[in-house]
C-alpha cells in the first residue's frame, strides 16, 4: 500500500510534489541572469502595466458622490436642496443602466435618490404648514382689525 491519500471512494489521489522552477526559488520565466531573456515564450512573472489601464473607462464621469452629499445635506440641512439630489441621481440611475457610467456606483446613486426623495417631501410639508401658518395669521390680524 502506498502513503498516497486516498478520496472517498477509495481512489489515490496523485501527490504532484514541487515544480522544479519554485523548488530553485526562482518563478517561471525568470532567468539564472540578470538582463538575459529566459527562453522562448516566456515573459515577466507579473505585468508591467500600471492598475489604471485594466479598468473600464466610461463616457461619462459619475455624479453618484454630488448627488449622495446633496441628498445627506437635503435630508439633515438645507432641504432646498434635495429635490436636486433626486435630478441628479436619476440622471445618474438611467447613465448606469444605458452604460455610461460606472454601475460599481448605483448603491450610492440609489441612497442619494431615497434620501433626495425623503428631503423633498419634508420640504413640500414645510412648504404647506408655511403657507398655512401664513393664511392664518392674515385672517386672525383681519378679523381682529374689524
Amino acid at each position: 500500500m502506498s502513503n498516497q491519500p486516498n478520496d472517498q471512494g477509495g481512489n489515490q489521489i496523485p501527490d504532484y510534489g514541487t515544480a522544479p522552477e519554485r523548488a530553485s526559488g526562482q518563478y517561471p520565466g525568470q532567468s539564472d541572469h540578470p538582463g538575459e531573456p529566459a527562453g522562448p515564450g516566456s515573459g515577466p512573472a507579473y505585468p508591467s502595466y500600471p492598475a489604471q489601464a485594466m479598468q473600464y473607462a466610461y463616457p461619462e464621469a459619475s455624479q453618484t458622490v454630488l448627488a449622495f452629499v446633496l441628498g445627506v445635506i437635503g435630508l439633515v440641512v438645507i432641504q432646498l436642496v434635495a429635490p436636486f439630489a433626486w435630478v441628479i441621481s436619476n440622471r445618474e440611475l438611467r447613465g448606469i443602466d444605458a452604460g455610461r457610467r460606472d454601475p460599481s456606483n448605483r448603491g450610492l446613486a440609489v441612497a442619494g435618490k431615497v434620501m433626495g426623495i425623503i428631503g423633498t417631501v419634508l420640504l413640500a410639508i414645510g412648504v404647506v404648514v408655511l403657507v398655512l401658518a401664513i393664511i392664518l395669521v392674515v385672517a386672525a390680524s383681519t378679523s381682529s382689525s374689524s
